[in-house]
């Protein structure tokens, strides 16, 4: 299952008194997938349209969301490309 990467990467290193900075990897924390699922859930837990579902069904639904905004973040990402060549 693709979960989109990570949300907010920060990079860690090493920083100089120079000024300098020295990468030693990335931290990504929440996943895009994690993110967009909160998103979801917040965002149906605000309005009716969650009624009369099942707390599962719920969760289901905003995972279904979640991934439903991935593979349009893929397809997306997918024509800027195409058009760049």
């Amino acid at each position: 299952m693709n979960d989109g990467g990570p949300a907010f990467p920060t990079e860690s290193g090493q920083r100089y008194e120079d000024g300098s900075f020295e990468m030693e990897g990335v931290d990504g924390g929440m996943t895009m997938r994690q993110y967009y699922k909160a998103a979801a859930l917040k965002g149906m837990l605000s309005s009716d349209i969650e009624a009369g579902m099942s707390v599962v069904d719920v969760i289901q639904c905003s995972a279904r969301l979640a991934d439903a905004m991935i593979a349009e973040d893929e397809a997306f990402a997918a024509k800027e490309r195409e058009a760049k060549e």
